[in-house]
């Protein structure tokens, strides 16, 4: 009997570090739910800041445009450059100082011709798939999944002056 007696204390003795080990596991598998739902919000929220700043790029430059390339309006397009290219991979860092230097070329350059209005928007189309392709690398393989608020304005080149 003593036998049996000592085979259940050893059989309870197991249930009880199972049921311990049980209750160990499902706390982490919580705690790592939670930290899951954290990096979440943290990834959607940086999303939406490189499209709030990529955007706003955008606009300047729409506004620089529709106002016949008027230099006052230069500060605020650098400093939306700026804030983009905080947010940008290295990549697209060095094609946004590509743009900037022809966009300084051609603002302050005494005679525009039309060879630096066409180097000026092609890097302006580069630039905007590379901005794209920035928000597709990190957040979702296809442009597709991309949710709505996440993709960029659609003007292409010159956009459309109101």
């Amino acid at each position: 009997m003593s036998e049996t007696v000592i085979t259940a204390l050893i059989t309870l003795t197991a249930g009880a570090v199972g049921a311990v080990c049980g209750v160990i596991g499902a706390v982490k598998s919580a705690r790592i739910a939670q930290k899951s739902q954290m990096n979440q919000a943290v990834v959607t929220e940086f999303m939406h800041a490189r499209v709030d700043a990529y955007s706003l790029f955008f606009e300047q430059w729409s506004n620089y445009i529709c106002a016949n390339y008027n230099p006052a309006l230069l500060p605020q397009l650098i400093a939306a450059i700026e804030k983009a290219s905080m947010l940008t991979t290295p990549s697209t860092t060095s094609m946004l100082a590509d743009f900037r230097q022809k966009l300084f070329l051609y603002a302050y350059s005494e005679k525009r011709s039309s060879e630096l209005v066409q180097q000026l928007n092609d890097a302006t189309m580069n630039l905007r798939l590379a901005l794209q392709y920035d928000l597709l690398r990190y957040y979702a393989p296809d442009i597709a999944e991309l949710p709505e608020d996440a993709k960029l304005p659609n003007e292409i080149g010159r956009p459309r002056c109101k």
